[in-house]
């Protein structure tokens, strides 16, 4: 008697036909997920084609990704780890959401998934998120590089940044794009910005200063906040 060496599996493409009508159903998803290899990459895909990485909830804003979800710092923490030490989950994300962290640790997991992620140069949608006040980046910074580098993949489609005046937390990207207005492709780039005054915290310098950003805006958003997510820390 001999054994059959044949893939018992469906073929790949009918995998994926089933696991497509599976997209908005993340249960089944990871139940797919422990099915098999060949459900695995499937699932895979779907799971993690938008992909949030945020600490406080009060900063949530993806208006344009279908699954939303604004992590406590432990699943954060979690989260960075899973994308950091994969090199195979970046090439299926199209929408990523990162907050930037001062921790030293978070920081260079942050880090590690911006170079996986220009690695694998998918990236459709890309939302910049403000850390605390001493993680912002000067325009010197390798992080900053790092930033400026993501922004510029061929893909991307969609650009959000947010910004608290108080932080100077654009003050990276101001001198890029005054020194070089074509560094990004603007008639394709849909760019977005957030601006959020908080309650409690000094102003900021005046947003003319964000001028050469405004230049090449679509869409702005105002927004006077109480978080207290963002007061510094003795």
């Amino acid at each position: 008697m001999t054994t059959s060496t044949t893939n018992p599996f469906l073929p790949q493409e009918l995998l994926e036909t089933i696991v497509s009508h599976l997209s908005s159903n993340n249960l089944a998803l990871r139940a797919c997920l422990q099915a098999g290899r060949p459900f695995r990459i499937a699932c895979e895909a779907a799971l993690f084609r938008t992909v949030i990485l945020l600490k406080s909830p009060t900063l949530s804003f993806a208006p344009y990704t279908t699954r939303s979800h604004a992590a406590s710092d432990p699943d954060f923490i979690r989260g960075l780890i899973l994308f950091a030490s994969s090199r195979t989950l970046a090439k299926f994300i199209r929408s990523l959401t990162i907050q930037l962290s001062g921790e030293p640790s978070e920081g260079r997991l942050v880090k590690t998934i911006l170079q996986r992620v220009h690695q694998a140069g998918v990236l459709e949608s890309l939302v910049v998120v403000p850390g605390r006040l001493a993680v912002i980046p000067s325009a010197e910074d390798p992080f900053a590089a790092l930033l400026l580098q993501t922004m510029t993949l061929q893909r991307l489609q969609r650009l959000e940044l947010q910004h608290v005046p108080c932080t100077r937390s654009l003050d990276y990207l101001v001198p890029s794009i005054s020194d070089s207005p074509n560094f990004l492709e603007w008639e394709k780039v849909h760019l977005s910005l957030r601006v959020e005054h908080v309650h409690g915290l000094p102003d900021g310098p005046n947003l003319a200063s964000l001028a050469p950003i405004f230049a090449h805006l679509r869409n702005i958003h105002l927004c006077w906040c109480a978080y207290r997510y963002f007061l510094m820390e003795p």
